[in-house]
């Protein structure tokens, strides 16, 4: 077992005897050339996990990009690039492309005595990360930027370089395999999810009797339905159906208010109250004076990309909603549980789409057009007994689901801890 040193460095901790440890401005050097006049016109993006990729094949992520590329710094094949506003959360990467970054973006190149591979994982641990955050600046913790020059006053470990490589091609094959393993358990995720919705369309559009005489519904993404159901329009089987506030409130301390939900609290098709907010109680009664929110409703996602998230309110607590969320409250000709299950359903959502406002930033799905929505209706009886075979299918679906992003979490856990036990020298490679 090799012999370790106090490196002095809180986050570094012990380090191998032989190694050094040095100032970043030593290991790195920074290019910022512009690219006026204009030597490409390929634009280079950063995006989080995934590392340097070209503009256009990163998809609808981040800012967009400029017309005008001559305010652009040149990036150049084997440097680092990194986001001096993500560079908390890990958006760094090595480029293998010849091409033009936001001027957000800082360039370094290694020196001939670091190997950039090897310096690229000291950025993506959590230990480095941590301690960035102590030169951020800024008002919003989302938009925290750490200089360059901060950067370069940070001290690493650094052993000799033909170490480096050697570590650096070690984590290269355990973060490949690791990737893999994550893939594939995405993958089984991915199929458990759209095989849950499969379940629950065909339970509330076909019923649970594969022997059942059928009709046409007259609705394309509907298709048959059993014999004896009803397609009424949403608005036949509810109470009420509105959305909340569309001013964004003044916010209070917990003491002094009530809970304020929005779309973040609908997760995984409960009421998430990890993120609380509160509002005056004189506001909250304002909004309630006509239609006050409780246990047994129903809150669905009215904006955005999480349009048609759904869940049943189970909390005692009063609350407030904002205009993200829906409030649904059924009448006697369905169950609650029954309609949640059916504003779940990708036939709902095909439906849906056809009427989500693109006005503004983000589209929006309007309670006067939910309201005109037709639904298949089965006799309450029915509505119970299919309620309960999908709690009872849903149950078990969901909790392979929990094991699944358990294990995902587990194996990123896994490899940030062996980036970081290499990068300090705690463990070692074998030859």
């Amino acid at each position: 077992m090799r012999k370790m040193r106090d490196s002095g460095i809180e986050w570094i901790g012990k380090v191998p005897q032989d190694w050094n440890v040095k100032r970043l401005q030593f290991c790195l050097n920074e290019q910022n050339i512009k690219n006026s006049p204009v030597k490409t016109d390929q634009v280079l993006s950063l995006v989080k996990d995934k590392g340097v990729m070209l503009y256009e094949d990163k998809g609808n992520q981040g800012n967009k990009a400029k017309d005008d590329v001559s305010q652009y710094k040149l990036a150049y094949p084997h440097t680092l690039i990194v986001n001096s506003m993500n560079i908390l959360i890990g958006s760094v990467g090595i480029s293998d492309y010849f091409g033009c970054v936001s001027p957000v973006y800082y360039v370094f190149e290694e020196t001939k005595e670091s190997d950039i591979k090897y310096i690229n994982y000291i950025f993506n641990t959590r230990e480095f990360q941590k301690e960035l955050r102590k030169y951020a600046k800024g008002i919003l913790e989302i938009r925290l930027r750490v200089s360059s020059s901060d950067i370069f006053k940070r001290e690493i470990p650094f052993p000799n370089k033909l170490q480096q490589i050697k570590i650096a091609n070690f984590l290269d094959n355990k973060c490949s395999e690791i990737d893999s393993l994550h893939a594939d358990i995405e993958k089984q995720l991915e199929i458990l999810e759209e095989y849950k919705k499969s379940v629950i369309t065909e339970a509330v559009t076909k019923g649970l009797n594969p022997n059942v005489e059928m009709k046409e519904s007259g609705i394309e993404w509907i298709g048959k339905i059993p014999k004896n159901w009803s397609l009424p329009a949403i608005k036949y089987v509810v109470n009420n159906l509105v959305c909340g506030i569309a001013a964004t409130p003044e916010y209070v301390d917990e003491s002094e208010g009530i809970l304020f939900l929005s779309a973040q609290n609908i997760q995984n098709d409960n009421v998430d109250l990890s993120i609380k907010k509160y509002i005056p109680y004189e506001l909250h009664k304002k909004i309630t004076k006509n239609v006050k929110p409780q246990k047994g409703d129903i809150l669905q996602v009215r904006v955005g990309a999480s349009i048609g998230k759904v869940a049943i309110v189970d909390i005692d607590d009063e609350f407030s909603i904002y205009v993200s969320l829906s409030l649904i409250k059924v009448n006697n000709k369905i169950l609650n549980t029954y309609m949640k299950y059916y504003l779940s359903t990708d036939t709902f959502r095909k439906n849906a789409e056809l009427f989500i406002d693109f006005a503004g930033t983000q589209g929006n799905l309007n309670v006067a057009d939910l309201k005109n929505m037709r639904l298949p209706l089965p006799p309450l009886k029915e509505q119970q007994e299919i309620s309960d075979y999908l709690d009872d299918k849903c149950s078990i679906l969901d909790g392979t689901i929990r094991d699944k992003r358990k294990q995902l979490e587990i194996l990123e856990e896994y490899k940030k801890s062996l980036i970081y036990e290499y990068v300090t020298g705690k463990k070692e490679v074998q030859v």
